[in-house]
């Protein structure tokens, strides 16, 4: 994986960096600092995973006290603004830096520089797919909603988001993997939670004047955390059939991804552009509804 990734990470920098630069005015600088760091990470994460199987303790606490000390280095420097952002955007950027080195030098050490394209190819495709479908889904709400309600539907998209980003990226494969009776619990205490919130956000927008936020801010906000809530039942879904089963998750991923895209200007054209604040609702919703047959077909056919 490594190996793989060591071979990727330039021509993605490269083609992250021109489609930004050419989709939206922005700071080349600013736009070079975060793919530094999501570059950086892309290769440390693979020696974090390796930690936590050989439950290598110091090298993921000196990995999040670095993090955290760069992150708040960050946060003052952006409050200070100009120049300093950028050093502190840097400096930050490279933190993951020396964990990716070390994750580079087993790779040297054992001389394994090759890997199997045919193994890894329908992980690539299901990656590539929702890559590609999530830049599609931006460029579609920027188009039809206009920036600044754009603006306003992808920060709740981004909150709402938050519970699914943490089960799916943190805790989820390690659950799914050693404790799964844990698993079970947590991720329903998760979706439910997710539920409840975004329910009483969603009523509250729905039929309340908000004061500080604007409604379709709240809205979009509730929407999107019901949507994590089913995102999660959904990834966990996934990640099982990918852990468990070890079966190929990309047509599946494909299918809902293309099924969002298309449904998006037609939602759109009927309903108008409040509709577009559910979307992430519905993305969900979608991959919540490919992956449950699914799942169940796979069940019964290795019962």
């Amino acid at each position: 994986v490594i190996s793989f990734r060591l071979l990727m990470v330039i021509p993605a920098s490269l083609v992250v960096y021109f489609l930004i630069i050419e989709s939206i005015d922005i700071s080349p600088l600013l736009v070079i600092g975060l793919i530094l760091r999501r570059s950086f990470e892309w290769i440390a994460e693979i020696e974090l995973a390796e930690c936590e199987r050989v439950r290598d303790a110091n090298f993921t606490n000196g990995y999040v006290l670095l993090n955290s000390i760069g992150l708040f280095i960050l946060l003052i420097a952006m409050s200070l603004g100009g120049t300093l952002f950028l050093a502190g955007l840097f400096f930050w950027a490279v933190i993951p830096a020396p964990f990716s080195i070390r994750a580079i030098f087993h790779v040297l050490k054992t001389r394994n520089y090759s890997f199997n394209f045919y193994w890894l190819s329908p992980h690539i495709g299901s990656s590539a797919i929702i890559g590609v479908s999530v830049y599609f889904f931006r460029i579609l709400i920027v188009i039809l909603a206009g920036k600044l309600l754009a603006g306003q539907m992808f920060a709740a998209f981004a909150i709402g988001g938050l519970i699914n980003t943490f089960y799916t990226q943190i805790l989820g494969p390690s659950l799914i993997h050693k404790f799964k009776s844990l698993n079970h619990i947590f991720i329903t205490c998760l979706s439910l939670v997710s539920f409840t919130a975004g329910g009483i956000l969603m009523i509250y927008g729905n039929y309340f004047e908000t004061i500080i936020f604007s409604n379709i801010l709240v809205l979009g906000i509730g929407a999107s955390l019901v949507g994590g809530g089913f995102m999660v039942l959904a990834q966990w879904i996934r990640l099982t059939i990918l852990q468990e089963y070890k079966m190929s998750v990309f047509l599946p991923d494909a299918l809902a991804n293309i099924l969002l895209l298309i449904s998006i200007p037609i939602a759109y054209f009927i309903f108008g552009e409040t509709v577009l604040v559910l979307m992430f609702l519905w993305s969900s919703l979608l991959t919540f509804m490919i992956y449950v047959p699914l799942i169940i077909k796979m069940r019964i056919e290795y019962a």
